[in-house]
């Protein structure tokens, strides 16, 4: 694998024409790879994984989603929906003239994909969920019967964000090699400090307002299903019942990383690209073309 490399900014008007910041390089490959990260994350933490993909003439997609990176910090919580950020991505692909991509999101972006799925289906080639979870947060995390706490949970998360939507702060985000430095617990709170009040409760409302199983059961393109076995954020259970929930799929995988937990990809990303690359061998013609898909 050659240097960490380090892709420059762009901008695109997304949902309500709010600005919206990305990152792309262009390869030889018809395949596009569109990398969507996790809640009080950024573009640069993809960057030891990205090397291998654009050594290999791949055609390259980073989205900032809205409320970090450099993209637009709405003040209301409903601009925040996982809707307005598939409306987002499909305003950067049309930017970047990409027809169908093959979809990785951590955390926070394997949620938008699904989403983006339900909406948009014919633009997904394929998806890879790291990490991710596909319905009410708190339900899944403590693996209980909490329907009593769903709605004063919502209520919770939808009044912080209403009662900080007037309050802005910028903190230098931090950086990939400082995070693969880092114990795990402790890289998420120093993240989630420099994560705006209103944009982590947002998104936190949507993470407990919703309910993918359905579009999980009817995903019909090639699905790798990727975590990391010690993932204390959403715990391996999580992921196996998406997997189950696919069964129908004949183009479905889930691969656990031994040993690792939620941010396995930053720390580790040789391992991840591993399992990306043996997905993607499978079931995406691995000849380089000029055309993009």
């Amino acid at each position: 694998m050659g240097k960490i490399k380090r892709l420059d900014d762009k901008y695109v008007n997304g949902y309500k024409k709010q600005k919206v910041s990305y990152k792309s390089y262009k390869g030889k490959r018809k395949e596009t790879l569109f990398f969507i990260h996790g809640l009080t994350s950024h573009t640069d933490m993809w960057e030891g994984i990205i090397s291998k993909w654009i050594d290999k003439g791949y055609n390259i997609i980073l989205y900032g989603i809205r409320g970090h990176d450099k993209s637009t910090k709405p003040r209301y919580y409903k601009d925040y929906s996982f809707s307005a950020c598939a409306d987002d991505i499909v305003e950067i692909m049309q930017k970047e003239n990409i027809k169908k991509s093959i979809f990785i999101g951590q955390c926070l972006g394997a949620y938008i994909i699904f989403e983006f799925y339900r909406k948009y289906k014919d633009k997904v080639a394929g998806i890879i969920s790291f990490g991710g979870n596909y319905k009410n947060v708190h339900e899944n995390f403590f693996a209980a019967d909490i329907s009593l706490l769903k709605k004063p949970i919502r209520i919770l998360f939808k009044s912080i964000a209403k009662l900080t939507k007037n309050v802005d702060y910028k903190l230098e985000p931090l950086s990939y090699k400082r995070c693969k430095g880092m114990v795990e617990n402790y890289m998420y709170l120093q993240a989630t400090i420099r994560t705006i009040p209103r944009v982590w409760a947002s998104f936190n409302y949507y993470m407990n307002n919703c309910d993918y199983t359905k579009i999980i059961e009817k995903i019909n393109v090639p699905f790798l299903v990727l975590v990391g076995e010690k993932d204390n954020t959403f715990p391996v259970r999580i992921s196996k019942e998406m997997y189950i929930l696919n069964n129908r799929n004949k183009k479905r995988k889930m691969v656990v990383i031994k040993n690792h937990g939620h941010s396995v990809f930053m720390k580790h990303p040789g391992l991840v690209n591993k399992a990306i690359n043996i997905f993607l061998q499978e079931y995406f013609n691995d000849s380089p073309k000029d055309s993009r898909q």
